[in-house]
């Protein structure tokens, strides 16, 4: 009951990265989403790179009254680090800023079927 009562908080929590990252400990979520354990430390390394840290977006953040709600990039929250390594993947190393992203290059080839689960 304990898991059920957190995933429901879970639009009212500030989704801060150890909270996801305690939810990718539970076996039956990893088997969910096809994420294997030995996936584990890469999805920490790519999390920490990209500078996630917490909320959802500008807008949760904002809807939470924290401090950092009004940044209007979102930096550091889920959306943001989402976009850097998306962008990374799609344009490689050599890329630059784009619309004030600035690209997460360390994911390529085969990984980016993790970073879509």
């Amino acid at each position: 009951m304990h898991a059920i009562a957190r995933l429901l908080d879970l639009p009212q929590s500030r989704l801060a990265v150890s909270d996801i990252l305690d939810w990718l400990d539970v076996p039956a979520l990893r088997k969910r989403f096809g994420i294997a354990e030995t996936d584990l430390s890469l999805l920490h390394r790519w999390i920490s790179g990209a500078n996630i840290r917490w909320g959802l977006h500008t807008e949760h953040r904002a809807s939470l009254e924290l401090p950092g709600g009004d940044d209007p990039v979102g930096q550091n929250s889920w959306l943001f680090g989402l976009r850097r390594m998306l962008l990374g993947y799609a344009m490689g190393a050599d890329a630059e800023d784009w619309h004030g992203i600035e690209p997460y290059d360390e994911i390529g080839g085969l990984d980016g079927a993790l970073l879509g689960r």
